[in-house]
């Protein structure tokens, strides 16, 4: 719905707005000392006029690790999850109306040249958009790299079920299937591994989340906390663990 669309873009360029401010590498220690200025950031942009979906998606695609780190530290990840696969949604639903073949494109992109192409053109063209949207789910896995990296040392059991079934990248594929069970087309993770050498090492990793549904066996119900995970480095606290890079 409208609103329901609204809402989503609203609360994501809000955080575009705060966590865009943010470099990549910023530990929880640095986090935790700027929080209160993040804040009073975020309060000063309410006002600010809605951006188009794809070009809020450009910019999400910077700001996905800090957003995570700052979100997860609160408790607060799962709403900015949801909200990414919402915009995930639209943007192809967009694409679609527009009759793109988002398939089609995503494939081509698996090619250097016309990689190299779509990262030249404007951000509105239709290569570029679905490059984008690939790079959202890159970035998503790429910040929980660490993470991708325990799976691989994990024997087959349940506790690595629900290691895997609270990392992020999980989370969003369990959430976004649509009423008959498909995933987005730009989550293929085929081509993403083709198109982001970066991820080829995680491969092996990722395939557990296409064998296991996209989590949809699991239901995705586990906590975060059921693991210690490592995405803020080795100043979190145990109980609080994240994303090592």
């Amino acid at each position: 719905p409208p609103t329901t669309d609204v809402a989503c873009l609203g609360r994501l360029q809000r955080l575009c707005r705060r966590y865009s401010r943010v470099s990549a590498d910023t530990n929880m220690e640095d986090m935790e000392n700027m929080q209160d200025d993040l804040e009073q950031l975020e309060e000063m942009d309410l006002e600010e006029a809605p951006v188009p979906p794809e070009v809020l998606l450009q910019v999400l695609t910077q700001c996905i690790k800090p957003a995570l780190l700052g979100l997860h530290r609160v408790g607060a990840e799962g709403r900015f999850l949801s909200d990414l696969v919402h915009l995930v949604r639209l943007v192809e639903g967009e694409l679609m109306q527009a009759h793109v073949d988002v398939s089609n494109t995503v494939k081509s992109l698996m090619q250097g040249e016309a990689l190299a192409v779509a990262a030249s053109q404007k951000e509105s063209s239709p290569e570029a958009v679905v490059l984008s949207l690939q790079t959202l789910w890159k970035e998503v896995i790429v910040a929980e790299k660490g993470d991708w990296l325990e799976v691989l040392r994990m024997p087959e059991s349940p506790e690595r079920e629900r290691y895997l079934s609270s990392l992020s990248f999980w989370r969003m594929a369990a959430w976004s299937r649509d009423d008959q069970g498909c995933a987005p087309r730009s989550m293929d993770l085929d081509a993403l591994c083709q198109t982001f050498k970066c991820l080829q090492p995680l491969r092996p990793a990722l395939r557990l989340v296409a064998e296991a549904g996209g989590g949809a066996r699991l239901g995705c119900s586990a906590e975060v906390g059921l693991r210690q995970r490592v995405l803020f480095g080795s100043s979190a606290p145990s109980s609080s663990p994240l994303l090592r890079a």
